[in-house]
């Protein structure tokens, strides 16, 4: 999902160097493309920050990186399935 993932970002209108900074954060395990929940963690972040004029984090926030960690263990991350 890395080409698709970079032409949205893009019509953010962050800056470049911010838009890589929110993608590093959010590529980990780096691979240079975005699972689901790296894309919705990268893009969280991006609306932080474009839209509510929020700084970047130095590091991926820890409640981000929980909800990471619970999904890649199998939890479940959305709101219950009826």
């Amino acid at each position: 999902h890395g080409k698709e993932a970079v032409e949205l970002f893009s019509k953010s209108g962050l800056p470049q160097d911010k838009l890589r900074d929110i993608w590093n954060m959010s590529d980990d395990p780096v691979d240079n493309k975005l699972s689901k929940m790296e894309f919705v963690i990268a893009m969280h972040l991006i609306v932080c920050v474009s839209k509510k004029n929020l700084p970047i984090p130095k590091g991926l926030p820890a409640s981000l990186q929980g909800l990471k960690s619970a999904q890649e263990q199998g939890a479940p991350t959305g709101p219950p399935q009826p």
